[in-house]
């Protein structure tokens, strides 16, 4: 049987979000997709491959980051966070342990969290915000 593979229309990727998204409202600063969008920015990767099947560290920590941020600041369910990433729960679930136990501890990816919420806020809000490419 051949599997279902959903890909994402990147060019409406953002306004989709925001509308799913609005169906759960919340005093929000930020949505779920300001945080991906972030993320790609401050990561350097493309949106196909933040969301694809990979398992490399590279597209994993980033996506486990969005799962932990918007779970604890957005209070998504982990249904909602996987719908909007592509993914199952349970993989969700999976993906939140391994960033809590491995990585969520250390200072500099507490610092990277940090970062990548105050890029969400400043897209949100419309607040051009330049990055250092250090």
């Amino acid at each position: 049987m051949k599997a279902l593979r959903i890909e994402p229309d990147t060019a409406n990727f953002i306004e989709e979000r925001r509308q799913m998204e609005k169906r759960y409202p919340m005093n929000r600063r930020y949505f779920m997709a300001d945080i991906v969008k972030a993320t790609e920015q401050i990561e350097g990767i493309e949106h196909e491959e933040l969301v694809s099947s990979s398992r490399s560290s590279k597209y994993a920590i980033p996506r486990w980051r969005i799962f932990h941020i918007s779970r604890f600041e957005l209070a998504l369910s982990y249904a909602q966070i996987g719908r909007l990433m592509l993914r199952d729960h349970s993989t969700v679930i999976h993906g939140l342990k391994k960033y809590v136990d491995e990585h969520l501890k250390t200072p500099t990816e507490q610092a990277r969290r940090n970062i990548i919420i105050a890029r969400a806020e400043s897209l949100f809000l419309n607040i051009p915000v330049e990055l250092d490419d250090a």
